[in-house]
């Protein structure tokens, strides 16, 4: 019984001393997450930019070269079209999507059963909210731990959502880059073997 309990980690983690240092806790560690997420996005993106930008930039100065070669008039505009296709996912990934996440914090923060201090963080950064009501909503958030809280939640759900898309531009950037390789090398392979 006691198994069944603990199996999935209920209980383990229970805490009846200062609940509220361990949920400060909890989000300063989301926090840190949600920010080394970004920045292994933008790390690993640079390498794929990088990477791509010098292999289109070689294949075109050395098409002539290349043409040359068995299957290299299939073998350079290959190579070009893929790492073309993962350069740009591979700079969608890491560039600001500005528009869309004011998208994202209007369509799930936006609706009326919010007020102004629920959203601040969230919506502070793109709204033009006049200097006034900023100030009155933000002493509001300053008096109440449970505002504080809220909007850290809602904010960070927002921003792993953000990260989630991130991720999923640069995954795709990595799989086209080898499934490119992989076709320039079945390619360079068929043309030895039949010349």
């Amino acid at each position: 019984m006691e198994s069944e309990k603990t199996h999935w980690g209920e209980g383990l983690f229970d805490t009846k001393k200062e609940p509220r240092k361990s949920l400060n806790t909890f989000l300063r560690n989301q926090n840190k997450m949600v920010i080394n997420s970004f920045n292994m996005i933008d790390r690993k993106a640079a390498i794929m930019i990088r990477i791509n930008a010098t292999i289109i930039s070689v294949i075109i100065v050395f098409f002539d070269y290349i043409k040359e070669i068995q299957m290299g008039k299939l073998i350079a505009p290959t190579i070009v079209v893929t790492s073309f296709i993962s350069l740009t996912l591979a700079v969608n990934s890491s560039r600001p999507h500005v528009f869309k996440l004011l998208r994202r914090f209007r369509s799930k923060l936006g609706g009326n059963d919010f007020n102004l201090e629920e959203k601040l963080f969230s919506v502070g950064m793109f709204d033009n909210i006049p200097l006034q009501q900023y100030l009155q909503s933000y002493s509001k958030i300053v008096k109440s731990q449970d505002l504080q809280i809220g909007n850290q939640i809602r904010t960070l759900y927002i921003l792993e959502r953000y990260t989630k898309d991130a991720y999923l531009h640069l995954e795709l950037a990595y799989w086209v880059f080898m499934f490119g390789f992989t076709i320039v090398v079945a390619l360079f392979l068929y043309g030895s073997l039949i010349s």
